[in-house]
């Protein structure tokens, strides 16, 4: 296995079933922060709030854009955040 100090610098060394696994807790994360995050703000505002295809859409332009920068180095995916829904939430009361 390709690891110095427990990384992992290529994850094609840890074989087919696991690189699965890990490409389906991948997908249930991206999923509850890209589509979640629009859904349940859509709700708060009574379907005033962010577009699932305009969240999906930035999304993969900022992933892109990332990409770009970085000439392709670090591989990531560039999605929203459950980080500041409840600033969101605090800003709509006042």
């Amino acid at each position: 296995m390709n690891t110095e100090n427990g990384v992992i610098k290529d994850a094609r060394s840890l074989g087919t079933p696991k690189m699965l696994i890990l490409g389906l807790q991948h997908m249930f994360a991206m999923f509850g922060a890209t589509i979640l995050v629009p859904i349940l703000v859509n709700s708060y505002f009574h379907g005033e709030g962010l577009s699932i295809q305009v969240t999906l859409i930035c999304a993969g332009l900022g992933t892109l854009f990332f990409h770009f920068c970085t000439k392709m180095k670090v591989p990531a995916f560039l999605g929203s955040s459950f980080a500041f829904s409840w600033r969101i939430r605090y800003r709509c009361r006042t």
